[in-house]
């Protein structure tokens, strides 16, 4: 058979009896260089230690070494020049995979730690002390630039593992315990856990996972935990991670995003898409395939993907324990893609390094095999534990990081991949495609991915004793005869497909799994993937599919068109396009072809007001019950433009002049620690501080619970619950914040915006203009000292852990702190240990 035929049966998706499928050509979307999509890829996990010694003479000595990985809690060898040797050994190549994640390549700690009487050491990567170094039992940056080259050469991309939520273990007390947390910068020491003036790590003891807080402002067991928000080291993560893209890497997984704010976070990936833009995702650990709210909507706001954990904790039911059958799978299917807005982008998963491996005596090879398969061929982005195509066994941490078994390329496993993973270049359905359920009963699934013309059935018998007569199944495939992709390698044979795609009789065996595919041309144009989902204006995002043409055409967000010299590169399966200027916001991304042809709508790409900025809000004299929640509601979805509304009474709406004079003397209050009294505008601050209302969406609709997309954060103990009033619920503070954090405008959040606020006042005395003047003019940080500490460079407050500042109250008249009517309460009755602070340390 000529080359050509093999083309066209490829396009046609009819395989050809003993016809390998090989891998597609690399169009545009598909080709190593696109760093912002991985839905054509199939990503190899690597712990760098466990799997391959290439340098000998970069290993550690002594009790933190251990030749033959006898003691698995310390270093065993693997460094970057052995997934180097591996990339050119084509040990990858051979096996379809296109995206290697590598350990946390930065710069550990050294000094070996004793738990229970047992040496542990920093092998594992997440024990950072230096984030702008290497760590050089893997190697240097010299090895790192040869591993990613090598890996470039053979199409592959990189993945480094990134943990900014901590260094490593610490104690308050002992500081010759391991190194006592310490960070350093590019070889220079930051600080350390104790006598932490500097306020670079969080002082409130070890976190009891009771509450999404609890975890982000507590240590995560005994490891260091990062003040992200501290201005000092919020800039110096940000310098940190340009260190690893300068060099090349392809995506980032962010290690324990559950345990850090999302507004934090959102103010660093707003950062990185700005520099140069890759692929992230971020490990929320979830127990079970149960939706977790604040776990779906960090997926949907935060700007960057999620490890899996739901489809991980469903697959590993269905084909490892038994306990749940088909048609829990399929409704797992179900609800993600209706949870997560971006699903595709979600990396899928049946073990990793935290839990036991799928494989273990228990478990067929057969179960292992079709877990595979269905990760293979199912929505969202694949990624595969070394070993796994190996069938290497081991319980929890360390059992389940041995060293790397073997490298065969002839198991069944290692066969299976190689079959599927090529297929997420050649056919947009299983890259790109919706997901349906066609046939189903307790131990078998068929289901179809579709996206434009492109289909793939895939069809998965459990059963290891039982055949499966599949009769009735109506498809979307042509008319024809398809063999199954995996060349009946687990027992799959062809069907047939007649008119409108009813598939003839055919016997699924027993363990039987198999995939049919049909590619042709695309007829209209489709987007696929959009990438990444959020952006200020100027950025560059790149729009994948297919049918879009090789003529440029336009780029719609929302109505907003993009045109001319704003396409950076239009292919037919990719666009390259500039953000545009318009309303912050999210907006349907839309592609109308040189042919006037639209395509479909990719949903939610969030257009950000301009660089983020992370702030916390205290709150203080609010007691909280728990799961009570404050929440800032506005009608814009970010701090900073907000609109206001002081609701329908005439006699309530501000006097300008002497509110913008009133914020001036709560600044003056706040940079000298002092109350302020204001008699004449007692109404006004009572108002204000008793019954806050200025941010009220229009539709009643709340913004911003706990740190949600205006990039705000709180914690738990510091929350009160929203009064559930129709209107839109108000919410009940006490004078201590009507001053500065919530004046007329609420924009004293930024240094343009502050300005922006002041001048416009309706009228201004002399010496509020030149208040205004020196403030919109002073260096950044003359104008954050100038707002007090609460905006201190509009990321950190520098009061001691514990202080409760003296500033930020007005006081009526006669010397008391006005307060309000507690909020209605429901729910538990345990009250919170601490009560909520306005500006106290974060």
């Amino acid at each position: 058979m000529t080359s050509a035929a093999v083309v066209a049966l490829l396009v046609a998706g009819l395989a050809a009896p003993g016809v390998p499928i090989g891998t597609a050509s690399a169009a545009a979307d598909t080709a190593v260089s696109n760093k912002q999509n991985f839905s054509t890829d199939v990503i190899y996990q690597i712990f760098t230690d466990r799997f391959y010694d290439g340098n000998a003479s970069n290993n550690p000595s002594g009790s933190t070494f251990s030749s033959g990985c006898t003691n698995k809690r310390v270093y065993c060898g693997g460094d970057w020049q052995g997934i180097t040797d591996k990339i050119n050994a084509n040990y990858f190549s051979d096996m379809g995979i296109t995206a290697l994640w590598i350990s946390q390549p930065v710069e550990n700690i050294y000094a070996a730690v004793t738990y229970s009487g047992v040496t542990n050491a920093s092998y594992h990567g997440y024990w950072a002390r230096d984030f702008k170094k290497t760590n050089p039992y893997y190697g240097s940056f010299t090895d790192l630039q040869n591993l990613i080259a090598a890996a470039h050469a053979k199409g592959i991309k990189i993945v480094i593992d990134f943990a900014p939520n901590h260094t490593s273990p610490a104690m308050e007390t002992n500081t010759s315990f391991a190194e006592n947390g310490k960070l350093y910068n590019n070889g220079s020491l930051l600080g350390g856990y104790t006598s932490d003036t500097n306020g670079y790590f969080h002082h409130n003891g070890g976190s009891d996972f009771s509450s999404l807080e609890n975890g982000i402002y507590k240590n995560l067991y005994d490891l260091a935990d990062i003040e992200q928000q501290n201005s000092t080291l919020d800039t110096y993560f940000k310098d940190a991670i340009k260190v690893w893209l300068d060099l090349g890497v392809d995506g980032i997984r962010v290690d324990a995003v559950k345990h850090m704010s999302m507004g934090w976070q959102k103010n660093w990936l707003a950062s990185i898409y700005g520099y140069q833009p890759v692929f992230v995702f971020g490990e929320w650990f979830l127990g079970s395939a149960a939706a977790d709210a604040d776990n779906t909507k960090f997926a949907n706001e935060s700007g960057m993907s999620l490890l899996d954990f739901r489809f991980n904790a469903k697959v590993r039911n269905v084909f490892r324990d038994n306990s749940d059958t088909m048609y829990g799978l399929d409704s797992m299917i179900s609800a993600t893609g209706t949870d997560y807005a971006q699903v595709a982008d979600q990396v899928t998963f049946i073990d990793n390094h935290d839990m036991e491996r799928f494989k273990s005596s228990a478990v067929s090879d057969r179960r292992l095999e079709q877990a595979l398969a269905f990760t293979l061929t199912s929505r969202g982005v694949p990624a595969i534990y070394y070993g796994t195509e190996q069938y290497m066994t081991g319980g929890t941490d360390p059992d389940n990081r041995g060293m790397m078994s073997s490298f065969s390329t002839t198991t069944t496993a290692f066969k299976v991949i190689k079959a599927l993973a090529p297929l997420r270049k050649s056919n947009p359905a299983i890259a790109y495609g919706t997901t349906q359920q066609r046939w189903i009963n307790n131990d078998v699934y068929v289901y179809e991915r579709k996206f434009g013309n492109s289909v793939a059935v895939v069809a998965i018998n459990r059963s290891a004793s039982a055949s499966a007569s599949i009769s009735g199944l109506i498809t979307s495939l042509p008319a024809g005869t398809y063999s199954d992709a995996l060349g009946g390698l687990l027992g799959g044979g062809s069907i047939t497909a007649g008119s409108g795609g009813a598939v003839s009789t055919f016997t699924l065996a027993a363990g039987g799994a198999a995939v049919w595919q049909s590619t042709p041309a695309a007829a209209t144009p489709t987007i696929g993937h959009v990438g990444p989902v959020m952006g200020k204006a100027g950025n560059t995002v790149t729009i994948d599919g297919r049918g879009f043409g090789a003529t440029k055409g336009t780029v719609y967000f929302g109505t907003n068109a993009v045109t001319g010299s704003s396409i950076v590169s239009w292919e037919d399966t990719q666009i390259k396009a500039i953000v545009p200027s318009v309303t912050s916001g999210k907006y349907d991304v839309k592609v109308r072809t040189s042919g006037a042809v639209d395509s479909n709508a990719y949903n939610g790409f969030n257009i950000l007001s301009g660089d983020q900025v992370s702030i916390r809000f205290i709150v203080q004299n609010a007691t909280t019950s728990l799961g009570e929640n404050v929440y800032l509601t506005g009608s814009v979805s970010e701090l900073g433009n907000w609109t206001p509304r002081f609701g329908d009474r005439p006699d309530l709406q501000p006097d300008h002049r002497r509110l913008s004079e009133l914020v001036l003397r709560c600044q003056r209050a706040c940079e000298h620690g002092a109350a302020v009294q204001v008699p004449q505008e007692k109404r006004l601050c009572r108002h204000l501080g008793g019954r806050l209302e200025p941010y009220v969406h229009d539709a009643g609709q709340r913004h911003g619970d706990r740190d949600g997309e205006l990039a705000v954060t709180s914690s738990g103990f510091e929350r009160a619950k929203r009064n559930k009033n129709r209107r839109s619920g108000i919410i009940r503070f006490s004078y201590s914040i009507c001053c500065l954090i919530f004046d007329w405008k609420a924009q004293a959040v930024s240094d343009r915006s502050f300005s922006r606020t002041i001048s416009l006042a309706s009228r201004t005395s002399a010496r509020t203009r030149r208040r205004r003047s020196s403030i919109r003019h002073a260096s950044p940080a003359r104008r954050a000292g100038r707002r007090g500490a609460q905006v201190s460079d509009r990321r950190n407050d520098s009061s001691p852990a514990g202080e409760t500042p003296s500033a930020w109250s007005c006081r009526p008249p006669d010397g008391r702190t006005a307060r309000t009517a507690a909020p209605r309460r429901s729910g538990p009755s345990r009250k919170s240990a601490r009560p909520a602070r306005c500006m106290a340390h974060p």
